[in-house]
């Protein structure tokens, strides 16, 4: 059975939504735990314009009207419409009304003074083609609303968050301040997306009914019927959850600060015709380790791989996962596995794939069935083809077939009514050769044939038993049973 792609490439899709996901990388920075327009540096100068300017001062209101823009350092925000809520503090004064409690207007594409008012703020209000920006990130959203006093920002109506070529998009999100300045999020301490998520990157995405981000905890959550797809490959779950180091950088590299990702809720993961299923899965990345866990079933066109648990190893310096699954250093079933092909049935009690060596092993209570024939020992050793190309060279895959298969053990062949015993065996795929040997017992009813070496031809059936020189008689030992008169 082949490897599957896309278990290597699983780093990569969590490390793309771990960097969507990230505190602060895709969201307009804050550095303050109550920040004035939740845009920048509340402590920088905020210049607002707009077509019309309207001051309810008896009610506490300024109101934006009309292209709608507002710098702030290198952070700026569009709207069609802005409002904001202010409090006591300004002298009861405005520039451009009386404190009348009556309605002021203002020369337009001029800015009252808004630094004067900042400290004061309790809301703000944008609606209508919303769009903040910093640097290579932007926001967009029909409405955006932030409260002050509860350190709550909430957008609404089309979201989308992008930095570069990467984008998140849903219809509604939370965004709680209170975190510290120079924590992770700059002061974010929670973004949460109730409804509906899709997270895109360069050749993959990712969906699921909801997210949540803790920026404290430094901790990523996807829920409800996520899927995860990179063209080559899909993973679907109920859950993923992904664990970062704390970045030093929002634009740190995708995977550099991620720690562990988990999937739980009935795991899938397909690749072409290789489908996985578990009931959980697990990627440390700084052990370079994926484990899959629970009822784990591998199908790959007629061939199945039924185990409680998968564990696949990944080759050093292969953090963000590999592309094919050049990057897999060793697959382990640590407990009991049950191997099914097309006419072929193998359990164990434990299994190995070596990639780089290009070898399994099969250990403990070792059967091997295929119809009327049964193999049966304690371990088996299978040494595969070396692949030719890349994708299938030492740790790209299992080569090009199986190469040779050993029972160093104690192994025991039985065939309808034939059975054949040996201390170990040894079979040569590509020359249809097997050889068992060490105190070989061939019986078929009554009659038995016992030797040292039992030479066959799988091709041709044709078998011959040789003696043991070291027993001085160099002869094989037969003993046949006649049929009496009663034997059908």
């Amino acid at each position: 059975m082949r490897t599957m792609p896309f278990l290597s490439r699983l780093a990569v899709s969590g490390a793309m939504l771990a960097i969507m996901l990230q505190p602060g990388a895709a969201l307009p920075q804050a550095q303050s735990t109550s920040p004035a327009f939740a845009l920048g540096d509340r402590n920088q100068p905020a210049d607002i314009t707009a077509d019309r300017l309207e001051v309810l001062d008896g009610k506490g209101l300024a109101i934006f009207d009309g292209n709608v823009k507002v710098l702030q350092g290198k952070t700026s925000l569009e709207t069609v419409k802005l409002t904001v809520s202010y409090g006591e503090g300004n002298g009861g004064k405005n520039s451009g009304g009386a404190a009348t409690g009556e309605p002021s207007s203002a020369t337009p594409n001029t800015s009252p003074s808004a630094n004067a008012l900042a400290g004061n703020i309790r809301t703000i209000l944008a609606e209508g083609d919303v769009r903040m920006s910093t640097g290579a990130q932007s926001v967009l959203a029909e409405r955006a609303e932030v409260d002050i006093a509860q350190s709550v920002a909430m957008l609404s109506g089309s979201v989308s968050l992008a930095q570069g070529s990467s984008s998140f998009e849903t219809e509604a999100m939370e965004i709680v301040f209170g975190g510290e300045a120079d924590a992770p999020g700059n002061g974010i301490r929670r973004v949460t997306a109730p409804g509906k998520v899709k997270l895109s990157s360069p050749g993959q995405t990712a969906e699921a009914d909801s997210a949540v981000v803790e920026m404290a905890d430094q901790v990523a959550y996807l829920t409800g019927n996520v899927v995860v797809s990179d063209g080559n490959g899909v993973m679907n779950a109920g859950k993923l959850m992904i664990e970062y180091e704390r970045a030093d950088s929002a634009e740190a590299l995708p995977g550099n600060n991620v720690k562990r990702i988990s999937a739980d809720g009935r795991v899938r993961l397909k690749s072409g015709a290789q489908v996985a299923n578990a009931d959980s899965l697990e990627v440390r990345m700084a052990d370079q380790l994926a484990i899959l866990n629970g009822n784990v079933v591998v199908v790959d066109g007629q061939s199945t791989i039924a185990t409680g648990s998968l564990n696949i190893e990944f080759l050093p310096d292969n953090r963000n996962g590999a592309q094919g699954s050049g990057g897999i250093r060793r697959i382990t079933a640590p407990g009991r596995i049950v191997l099914r092909s097309k006419d072929q049935t193998a359990t164990a009690s434990s299994a190995v794939v070596d990639m780089v060596a290009q070898t399994a092993v099969l250990a403990g209570n070792v059967r091997v069935e295929q119809g009327s024939s049964l193999l049966t020992t304690a371990r088996l050793n299978i040494t595969f083809l070396k692949g030719g190309g890349s994708a299938r060279g030492p740790g790209g895959g299992l080569g090009g077939g199986i190469r040779q298969i050993t029972a160093p053990g104690k192994v025991r062949l039985t065939s309808q009514d034939q059975v054949v015993t040996a201390d170990k065996a040894v079979v040569r795929m590509q020359e249809n050769h097997a050889i068992l040997s060490g105190n070989v017992v061939l019986s078929q009813g009554k009659n038995v044939v016992k030797g040292c070496e039992l030479d066959f031809n799988l091709a041709t059936n044709f078998a011959k038993m040789k003696s043991c020189p070291e027993t001085g008689t160099g002869r094989v030992k037969m003993l046949f049973t006649p049929k009496s008169a009663g034997d059908q």
